[in-house]
C-alpha cells in the first residue's frame, strides 16, 4: 500500500511539471539533435535543385503581383519566343540548368523591359520585344536573362541585401517576415538593376550561349545598339534602369565575340595549313617564359603553375582535407586545400562554401568582387576582397555532383595585382578535377 502511495505521489509530481532538470535537459538536446538530423536530410535533397526555394517563393509572389497589375500570359509551344527559349536551354553547358525549368511571359505593355525574376522565370514586356527585328536580336535578349539565372545573380544578391541569418541560407528555411522582405528586396534589385560586372558576366554567358546554340552573337551588340539609338525615348528608360549600356558594354561584347572568332580563325588557317606570321625574338621569349609551368597533381587535382613558385605540403590539420599546401612567389602568398565534404550534411558544396565567404567578408568591411564560371567539368566560384592596399583571391572548386572542394587562398599587395592575375587566370583554366 505504502509503495502504491508513493508512486502516485511521483506520477502526481509529473504531471505537475516537476520534471527532472538533468533529465530534461538530455530530452531537449535528444530533441534538438533530431530536428537538426530532419532539417539536414532534407536540405541534402535540395542540394541539387538549379534555383533555391526562397528564390522559388520570391519568383512566385512576384509572378503573382505581375499577375494583377498586367495582362501576363506564358508562351506557348507555338511561340518563337518558346522555341528560341528551348534552344537555348538545350546548349546551356551546366547539365543541372539544362535541365532545370525555364519559363517566359508576355506582358502586354508598352515598357520598354525585360527581366529574370528567378526560379527560371523570364519577363518580357512588348515595349521591347516590338524593337526587336530578328530572331537572334530576340534570342541575345533571353540568352542574356538565362545568364543572370545560370549564374545566380539574384539569388546571391538575395542573399547578401536580406541579412538573413546562416542557418536560414544553409537550410533555406525563413520566416513570414523574410518571406516578405525578400519579395521586396528582390523588386528593389530588380528595379535598381545589377552590378555592372553582373551584366558583364551575363553578357559573356550570352555570346557563349548564342555561338553553341547556332545563333550570331553580332545580334546582342545590335541590341545594344538599338538601346544606344533610342535613348532619347523615355519609355526605354524602364529597360536602361535595370540594364545599363554604357559605351564600356559595346566593346567588351565587341572585343570578347572578335576573340571567340579569331580563335576560330586560326583553326581555320591551320586546318589550310596558312602561314602565320613569326613572332619577333623578344614576344617569344616572353611567351616562353610565361609559359615554363610545372604541373601540380595530387589526388584528383591538376593544375599547371609557374616554374618560379615554391608549393609546400603541410600537413592536414583534419581528416576532411585530404592534402594541403603552401604557396611562396616572391610577392604572392596563398595555400591549396582539397577538402572531402561527403560526410557533411551542409556546407557540402563549393557555392555554399563560397556563399558563406561572401556574407563574412562584407560583414567584415571588404570591398568584393565575385565571379561564377560554370561548365560540365567545372563549377568555379572566385571571390576577390579588398581592404586597404591589400588583396585577397579565394576560389571555390568542384565537379559536377561532388563533394570534393578545392579551396585556393591567395593574397598580395593592391600594387602586384597585375603582375600576378594574369597567371592565377591561367592556374585556374588548366586546372582539372576528375570526379
Amino acid at each position: 500500500m505504502a509503495a502504491k502511495i508513493s508512486s502516485l505521489k511521483k506520477v502526481n509530481s509529473l504531471q505537475k511539471g516537476a520534471l527532472n532538470p538533468k533529465l530534461f535537459k538530455v530530452i531537449l538536446v535528444f530533441i534538438t539533435f533530431f530536428v537538426f538530423l530532419s532539417t539536414a536530410l532534407l536540405f541534402s535533397q535540395q542540394v541539387e535543385a538549379a534555383f533555391s526555394s526562397y528564390e522559388r517563393s520570391t519568383s512566385e509572389a512576384m509572378l503573382k503581383d505581375l499577375n494583377r497589375q498586367y495582362d501576363l500570359r506564358e508562351y506557348g509551344e507555338d511561340d518563337k519566343e518558346y522555341q528560341i527559349l528551348n534552344r537555348l536551354k538545350q546548349n546551356i553547358a551546366s547539365r543541372k540548368f539544362r535541365e532545370a525549368e525555364f519559363k517566359i511571359y508576355h506582358v502586354d505593355d508598352e515598357l520598354i523591359n525585360a527581366y529574370y525574376i528567378g526560379d527560371g522565370r523570364i519577363i518580357l514586356f512588348e515595349g521591347l520585344v516590338s524593337l526587336l527585328e530578328s530572331d537572334d536580336q530576340l534570342a541575345a535578349l533571353i540568352a542574356h536573362e538565362i545568364g543572370h539565372g545560370v549564374e545566380g545573380h539574384l539569388d546571391s544578391n538575395l542573399k547578401r541585401n536580406l541579412s538573413l541569418s546562416l542557418i536560414s541560407i544553409l537550410f533555406n528555411r525563413i520566416t513570414d517576415r523574410e518571406h516578405q522582405t525578400m519579395t521586396n528586396v528582390a523588386y528593389n534589385l530588380i528595379n535598381n538593376g545589377y552590378s555592372r560586372e553582373q551584366e558583364r558576366e551575363a553578357d559573356i554567358f550570352a555570346v557563349d550561349l548564342m555561338i553553341r546554340a547556332d545563333y550570331d552573337p553580332q545580334a546582342l551588340i545590335e541590341l545594344m545598339k538599338i538601346f544606344k539609338e533610342r535613348s532619347h525615348n523615355i519609355k526605354l528608360l524602364e529597360f536602361t534602369q535595370t540594364h545599363p549600356i554604357p559605351e564600356s558594354r559595346i566593346e567588351y561584347i565587341s572585343q570578347y565575340i572578335a576573340e571567340k572568332q579569331g580563335k576560330e580563325s586560326i583553326v581555320l588557317k591551320n586546318e589550310s595549313k596558312e602561314e602565320a606570321p613569326s613572332a619577333t625574338k623578344e614576344e617569344q621569349t616572353d611567351k616562353e617564359k610565361f609559359q615554363m609551368r610545372n604541373t601540380f597533381k595530387a589526388d584528383i587535382v591538376s593544375f599547371r603553375y609557374p616554374a618560379d613558385w615554391e608549393l609546400n605540403q603541410r600537413e592536414s590539420e583534419n581528416n576532411e582535407q585530404i592534402f594541403s599546401y603552401e604557396l611562396k612567389a616572391d610577392k604572392l602568398e596563398g595555400e591549396f586545400i582539397l577538402f572531402d565534404y561527403s560526410a557533411r550534411d551542409f556546407m557540402e558544396t563549393a557555392e555554399k562554401n563560397f556563399d558563406y565567404a561572401l556574407i563574412r567578408a562584407e560583414a567584415e568591411g571588404y570591398i568584393v568582387n565575385r565571379a561564377v564560371q560554370k561548365t560540365a567539368a567545372k563549377n568555379v566560384y572566385r571571390l576577390q576582397k579588398e581592404k586597404d592596399s591589400q588583396i585577397f583571391i579565394e576560389y571555390y572548386i568542384d565537379g559536377p555532383q561532388s563533394n570534393k572542394v578545392l579551396n585556393l587562398n591567395f593574397s598580395l599587395a593592391k600594387d602586384d595585382y597585375l603582375a600576378y592575375i594574369n597567371q592565377l587566370n591561367y592556374l585556374i583554366n588548366s586546372l582539372k578535377i576528375e570526379t
